[in-house]
């Protein structure tokens, strides 16, 4: 019986996702809530100090 491989990517990166697709993987969770959270709180405040 084939099952699908599956795992789970921590890092909010684009990049280790791509490799695991290519590696065949078909099942994917990606990152974390707080890791996205974490990861445009710090785009934002960048851009708006970059502002003021």
């Amino acid at each position: 019986m084939k099952k699908p491989l599956g795992f789970h990517i921590i890092d909010s990166g684009y990049e280790k996702t791509l490799e695991k697709i290519n590696e065949g993987y078909s099942f994917i969770a990606f990152s974390l809530d707080f890791f996205f959270l974490g990861d445009m709180a710090r785009q934002q405040m960048k851009l708006l100090k970059s502002k003021i």
